[in-house]
């Protein structure tokens, strides 16, 4: 994959010393024209929603029949109609047994403090079809942090979630469904992990003050908003990791992926799909909204069905 971005790199480097060399107005109308293309189709995505199906045969229990799980992640207050009725006539549809949340519903903004109250109300609605377990992002964490002087809007925003939200601020809940015990956990990090153009290290030893060490009884299922940090993760011990955060990498291109993170991180090692090391899976959505960076590019917002089964296969779409 890394070859491939060097090449297309080179592609576009070559192609703008051609054109510049030819014609400077040329080449500054290509790209005022492929800007305006760009806005235009990004404008258009951000307005749909798509669902990504997902099994993960992963489960050495024969008697388990199967888990269905809904992931949702950064949604950043954004709306497809006017309440996201449709998001939440899909779930129903879908008759999920446990809704995640992989953090970032919300923006840490003190201009988003309404906003936030009528997301909280959204979560609500999603634990009336099913248990919601809601690890946090970067936003929850700044807004519980009062940066920014969101002041008191994350007291105002718990205060309205039901007690059907399992709000995971680096805790752990252990439940058994179908004959198969889990344990899911949401992973809290500090703002330095969020830092622009840099990715600070995150040890193992980091992850087990959160949140302890894994629980080798049941099927470890860890809510971690930062994909970035996956090889940590594996070293952890998560059987399962579900993450957002990457936003698919805002413009994504065919075999090159996602071209940049919207902590400006340029083509992230990790924006979309599954991926797998040893015995962990990581499920990383590219999230239903966009913050700051507005923009997406063959990257439609989506929700996840996500099922796992007993069967020892490999992942399939």
């Amino acid at each position: 994959m890394f070859i491939y971005k060097l090449f297309f790199l080179a592609i576009i480097i070559l192609f703008c010393i051609l054109i510049i060399s030819f014609s400077l107005p040329l080449f500054l109308g290509i790209v005022a024209l492929g800007i305006t293309i760009i806005l235009s189709w990004s404008k258009y995505e951000c307005k749909r929603y798509k669902i990504a199906r997902y099994t993960i045969d992963d489960i050495d229990n024969k008697d388990f029949t199967g888990l269905r799980i809904v992931v949702l992640a950064d949604m950043h207050n954004c709306w497809f109609d006017e309440d996201n009725s449709s998001i939440i006539r899909d779930i129903k549809e879908y008759k999920p047994d446990i809704i995640v949340i992989a953090g970032d519903m919300i923006v840490c903004s003190e201009n988003h403090i309404n906003n936030n109250i009528k997301t909280a109300e959204f979560v609500n609605r999603l634990a009336l079809v099913a248990p919601v377990y809601y690890g946090y992002g970067n936003h929850e964490m700044g807004v519980s942090a009062q940066y920014k002087g969101v002041g008191d809007n994350w007291i105002n925003y718990t205060s309205i979630l039901s007690d059907k939200v399992h709000l995971l601020n680096n805790e752990k809940i252990t439940f058994e469904i179908k004959g198969q015990l889990f344990s899911i956990y949401g992973l809290n990090i500090r703002g330095k992990h969020y830092t622009r153009f840099k990715v600070p290290p995150l040890y193992v030893q980091d992850i087990e003050t959160y949140i302890g060490r894994v629980d080798k009884n049941s099927y470890n299922i860890l809510i971690a908003h930062h994909p970035d940090y996956f090889e940590s993760y594996v070293k952890w011990g998560a059987n399962l990791v579900l993450s957002g955060h990457n936003h698919g990498g805002l413009v994504r291109l065919p075999l090159i992926g996602g071209l940049l993170s919207p902590r400006l991180h340029i083509m992230p090692r990790f924006t979309y799909g599954i991926y797998k090391k040893n015995d962990t899976k990581m499920l990383l959505t590219n999230g239903l909204g966009a913050h700051s960076l507005k923009i997406r590019v063959n990257n439609i917002p989506e929700i996840v069905f996500l099922n796992i089964n007993s069967t020892q296969q490999s992942c399939k779409k």
